[in-house]
């Protein structure tokens, strides 16, 4: 079985990366087309080729993100690659900032505001990491997390049992080893 993770922002992409580098997947790197995770919505041109130069005749792929307004188009060329049961929607409902919201015990403060303020902007009041606030970088996830992988998995798991996904969707809890 081979794996496309295709990441919405490259918050996720990171995120995924932190989990990734520690072995808690249950995917491994050399599972991975490519070898990598992709910040990508939809398959773009290199990915198409990436597909196609694999050839693999066992490849699901992962969207992760917390919008699914867009179906993934699979062009003509791949179409007899993808097994439609193979592709799979990771839902980070409602925003990826939820895990620095549970991680800082202030989601039930921010279910009290969240009919006021999107989780990210949430975020950016009242999370902070050596006195900066949250910026929505790369480097604030990385920085964050790097040093606390046990609170990312639990605040992953977590968030899976407030969650709110759609039946057909998987929650980043989902793609964590047992």
């Amino acid at each position: 079985m081979k794996y496309l993770i295709m990441c919405e922002g490259p918050n996720e992409k990171a995120v995924v990366n932190l989990l990734l580098d520690n072995n808690l997947l249950i995917f491994n790197r050399n599972d991975l087309l490519g070898l990598d995770i992709y910040h990508a919505r939809q398959l773009v041109p290199y990915l198409v080729n990436l597909i196609n130069s694999y050839n693999c005749s066992n490849l699901k792929i992962i969207r992760i993100g917390d919008k699914f307004t867009d179906k993934l188009k699979i062009p003509e060329s791949i179409k007899h690659i993808i097994d439609y049961k193979q592709i799979l929607k990771c839902h980070t409902h409602p925003e990826l900032e939820i895990l620095l919201i549970i991680d800082k015990n202030l989601f039930d403060k921010f279910n009290k505001e969240k009919s006021k303020i999107k989780a990210k902007d949430f975020a950016k009041k009242h999370i902070s990491l050596n006195g900066h606030l949250y910026d929505n970088t790369t480097q604030f996830w990385n920085d964050y997390f790097k040093n606390n992988i046990k609170n990312l998995v639990n605040d992953i798991k977590k968030c899976k049992k407030i969650g709110k996904n759609k039946k057909e969707e998987i929650y980043l809890a989902d793609l964590l080893k047992k």
